[in-house]
């Protein structure tokens, strides 16, 4: 199986990076974030929302955390 990955000259941003404000992940990064969110909602699925990659509106450029956690409640579609 063969990975699609964006190619970037080592001194250039990707617009991923610029967006997000943090480097492209890696396979290795995926594969630990999607175990650490399957671990954490299966232990806490009454309690806690486990989300990835939503952007928040922190101050001042705004951030997006690989894993988020928020109180269990009704998702308001």
């Amino acid at each position: 199986m063969e990975l699609l990955v964006d190619t970037v000259e080592s001194n250039e941003i990707s617009v991923y990076e610029k967006e997000r404000g943090k480097p492209l992940p890696t396979y290795i990064h995926g594969a630990i974030q999607s175990n650490l969110l399957f671990e954490l909602r299966l232990k806490y699925q009454d309690k806690l929302r486990v989300l990835s990659e939503v952007t928040l509106a922190t101050q001042p450029l705004g951030s997006t955390p690989d894993l988020l956690l928020y109180p269990q409640q009704a998702l308001d579609y």
